[in-house]
């Protein structure tokens, strides 16, 4: 959540200051079902990361 929150503080930045971003972003969403142990929420990070991923899109909360 502290990296999705620091991109789009960056994002933001960037756009204030008429700056363009430095990289892609490639963003997955992430439903919050599939972090169900530590174990799975590193294999999905790597998995995201192997398959071009720089951002993940974590729902936190459900029917909310």
């Amino acid at each position: 959540m502290k990296v999705i929150l620091a991109s789009a503080v960056l994002a933001l930045a960037l756009v204030a200051s008429g700056q363009e971003p430095a990289r892609e972003v490639r963003a997955l969403w992430v439903q919050r079902a599939t972090l169900s142990s530590p174990d799975a929420i590193r294999a999905l990070v790597q998995s995201a990361k192997a398959a071009g991923f720089n951002t993940l899109l974590v729902q936190v909360r459900g029917r909310g």
